[in-house]
């Protein structure tokens, strides 16, 4: 696991250097792209079903509100949009 010195006299033979020792073959493990398991796939596709789901909505509520009363920078101050989010996310 390494080497400290504080104090003395040694000799030593350094067999293997780098990647070819224990440590560094420890550092290349930690860079290896671990492979993703069934819960993250699982995770992954939820995401992107809610984000898809978040952006479906926006535009609806956006579509409506522009046939409705056509008042856009209302929309975008959060006023109705966001709560039309949280109503249809609580209440699933």
């Amino acid at each position: 696991m390494g080497s400290s010195i504080i104090s003395g006299k040694a000799l030593a033979v350094a067999t293997n250097t780098g990647i070819n020792t224990y440590l560094g073959y420890m550092g290349k493990d930690l860079t290896k792209q671990k492979e993703l398991t069934n819960f993250d796939k699982g995770m992954k596709n939820i995401t992107n079903m809610l984000i898809k789901y978040m952006i479906f909505i926006c535009l609806i509520v956006l579509c409506l509100s522009c046939v409705h009363k056509c008042r856009i920078l209302y929309l975008f101050l959060f006023q109705k949009l966001l709560r039309m989010i949280l109503y249809s996310n609580i209440f699933q």
